[in-house]
């Protein structure tokens, strides 16, 4: 039974759960603020324990990837909704996309004291002496969305949360080769391959290229992220005067800044749009048509679920949990995306 339906059993309403937290009314349903990470050794008929907010505030570093990607502040707005209903206080440490400023960031929160420490590392195998450090203080580490360390167990997380984003970039991949007719140019536009979402999803990608030899991906510059560098690229590629049928782009914001590039162009209309995130303005691009696709890596999900990693792992002394948590990314399209807009409306995805 999944967390969401013990809690249906139980009677708790959405509304009724934030009223009896004393916030009413903040917009985050309660299959959403409930759908942490569970004991492994969890009966199925077992009614999980219910959260409750600490008599002690608890204190916990957030350590993110960048503020200045849309996706990151969605995700730090949704686990402070719940941080509040728990009595958790959170420091958020802005990495600004840099991996000298995440180390620093790592050093500034070995040097203080948590209860428990939540990372989004952007760039794989930096600053592992500084995590070690947190650590070693006995401080748990949850790690989501980009892999602090490769192998993971180069330092002993408490456990990792994220989508699977060699599956998302497959997924959308095909998408893009079947809305083509499986020929055609295909531009590739990726993320800062320092992190390690960004290689998975250009891995996911190349899988789902490998099976279609009339597809010809004409271009992989990456974007690091940056939107402006993006537009850049993408007035760079329409000046070229190739055809292109479709764009892959690692995150949707990068698809948004090439989408108004052509959009300027007039040629918007020509190129099948494919993204990862399914971000809010991004679900209505494609409900628009603006958008082809967009595959669901839920930032509310993955930064509440972290948040409940560590609680579990401080309050409740959970330690028996999988190394990897993997949240669920379905594909967006126009005839989903509807659905998907009121699910995000209330924080639920």
């Amino acid at each position: 039974m999944s967390r969401q339906d013990k809690w249906t059993a139980k009677a708790l309403t959405r509304r009724r759960f934030l009223e009896v937290m004393g916030l009413a009314g903040v917009g985050l349903s309660a299959s959403a603020a409930l759908a942490g990470c569970q004991p492994t050794a969890q009966k199925p008929t077992e009614v999980a324990s219910t959260p409750v907010p600490t008599a002690k505030k608890l204190r916990v570093a957030n350590v993110v990837g960048g503020m200045g990607v849309p996706w990151v502040p969605r995700g730090v707005d949704a686990a402070n909704i719940i941080a509040k209903l728990l009595n958790i206080e959170v420091v958020v440490f802005d990495s600004d996309l840099s991996a000298d400023k995440q180390y620093s960031n790592y050093q500034d929160v070995a040097a203080q004291t948590w209860d428990f420490v939540m990372i989004q590392s952007i760039a794989t195998n930096s600053g592992l002496d500084a995590v070690q450090k947190i650590i070693d203080k006995g401080i748990p580490v949850v790690n989501y969305d980009g892999w602090i360390a490769d192998p993971p167990d180069k330092v002993k997380i408490h456990c990792m949360i994220k989508s699977d984003s060699v599956a998302m970039g497959e997924a959308v991949g095909d998408a893009l080769a079947a809305a083509i007719g499986y020929k055609g140019n295909i531009v590739h536009t990726q993320g800062l391959l320092s992190h390690s979402v960004a290689r998975e999803r250009a891995e996911g990608f190349k899988k789902a290229m490998a099976k279609y030899p009339d597809i010809k991906v004409i271009d992989e510059t990456p974007g690091d992220w940056d939107a402006n560098k993006v537009a850049n690229i993408w007035e760079d590629l329409l000046a070229r005067g190739v055809k292109i049928d479709a764009a892959f782009f690692h995150n949707d914001s990068m698809a948004d800044a090439a989408a108004k590039v052509l959009e300027n162009a007039g040629r918007l209309q020509e190129v099948k749009i494919g993204s990862i995130d399914a971000m809010p303005f991004a679900v209505e691009n494609v409900a628009k048509g603006r958008f082809y696709v967009t595959a669901m890596n839920s930032s509310p999900r993955i930064f509440t679920d972290a948040l409940w990693a560590g609680y579990y792992a401080v309050v409740e002394g959970e330690k028996d949990v999988p190394l990897l948590i993997t949240e669920p990314s379905p594909l967006i399209f126009k005839e989903n995306a509807e659905g998907y807009m009121w699910f995000q409306k209330h924080y639920i995805w």
